[in-house]
């Protein structure tokens, strides 16, 4: 199970890792802006601020130091890649085996 929703609102509709290992439901791989177990998980997610947490704003900067925006919000695509292979990697482990993957859209930015 693929979600990208915020901790409070996957444990309202029960989609949190304990949950579903109690229930013995599928692998759940999570995707946020920062990841779960940061303190600033929580952090209200732009484009902008991955992209900066990220470091591609220092990398994009141009000959007077000056930020430049590169036209789209990174983030989304490369973490979709990401977590479709982590799920696929998941289920290629017996399910006794099956973790909880925490994706945050900052690394997938950052290892780009």
């Amino acid at each position: 199970m693929l979600e990208n929703l915020g901790a409070h609102r996957a444990a309202l509709l029960n989609l949190t890792p304990e949950a579903l290992d109690a229930s013995g439901g599928p692998a759940l791989v999570s995707s946020s802006g920062f990841g779960r177990g940061v303190e600033h998980g929580w952090y209200r997610v732009y484009g902008m601020n991955i992209h900066a947490s990220g470091g591609v704003i220092h990398l994009s900067q141009d000959r007077g130091g000056n930020p430049r925006n590169l036209g789209t919000s990174w983030g989304d695509p490369l973490t979709a890649v990401w977590i479709a292979m982590l799920a696929a990697a998941e289920l290629l482990r017996p399910p006794e085996q099956r973790e909880h993957v925490d994706v945050s859209m900052v690394e997938a930015v950052a290892t780009l």
